[in-house]
């Protein structure tokens, strides 16, 4: 008992051992996925400006029992570019654009080695059912001293238990992104205008495309949590 308790008169009571339920870390994994695509332009693209990147994790399951980390997600790219309106043999009029595609990946990782601390025990629901025994009177083509001896159809017990189970989620610590972008359909000194319009002049060092080709390295951690029942002790 604290003195402070001591010199008010008032009664405390022992805290020790006592137990709480709160989120526990399994794991924390560093985990690397790679994304391979072609991103199509709706407009001709003269420069890219700006590349903004996030990733999103939609699905992230710890298959219990057992040691398989399934993730899901996509990267949400954001390409602000510059896409030519008219030019001459000496300039280019631009307007600012943007584009903002998803880019899916999937990815499993293997935990076995990893755990900080154990996920606790699968408890698996169950169900029993009892027999009993049944005889009957048969026709009268049988015997009078005949009985069919069978399982009863009409009579019958169950035991069910169901357990209810945590199950671990998933926290996104931090994620890197390292990339390289090549456009695949680059054309110099002029650009299409669309069907109607035909095609205007450019600069003769100037050029544009349509489609980029995406190699995109994605690192980023996760912290994989499992509500647990913790003893905590400590006086009042």
């Amino acid at each position: 008992m604290s003195n402070s308790n001591k010199e008010d008169k008032c009664h405390c009571c022992d805290c020790k051992d006592t137990t709480i339920k709160v989120p526990v870390i399994l794991a924390e994994p560093k985990i690397q996925v790679h994304i391979d695509t072609t991103i199509t332009f709706p407009t001709p693209v003269l420069e890219i400006k700006d590349i903004k990147k996030r990733l999103k994790i939609t699905q992230c399951k710890l298959l219990l029992p057992g040691n398989k980390l399934f993730i899901k997600g996509f990267v949400r790219k954001n390409i602000q570019y510059a896409s030519p309106v008219f030019g001459t043999p000496t300039t280019v009029h631009s307007s600012l654009q943007s584009l903002t595609v998803d880019l899916p990946f999937t990815h499993v990782e293997d935990l076995k080695g990893k755990f900080i601390k154990k996920p606790l025990n699968t408890h698996f629901s169950y169900r029993d059912e009892i027999e009993y025994a049944s005889s009957t009177d048969l026709s009268v083509d049988f015997p009078a001293s005949d009985h069919l001896i069978a399982g009863s159809l009409s009579q019958f017990s169950q035991v069910h238990k169901e357990y209810l189970n945590e199950l671990p989620f998933c926290e996104l610590i931090w994620a890197s992104f390292v990339e390289f972008d090549e456009a695949i359909n680059r054309t110099q000194g002029s650009f299409s205008r669309g069907v109607c319009k035909g095609k205007s002049i450019l600069p003769f060092e100037e050029g544009t495309f349509t489609k980029l080709e995406e190699k995109l390295v994605v690192d980023f951690q996760i912290k994989v949590l499992q509500k647990q029942p913790v003893k905590v002790s400590d006086e009042c």
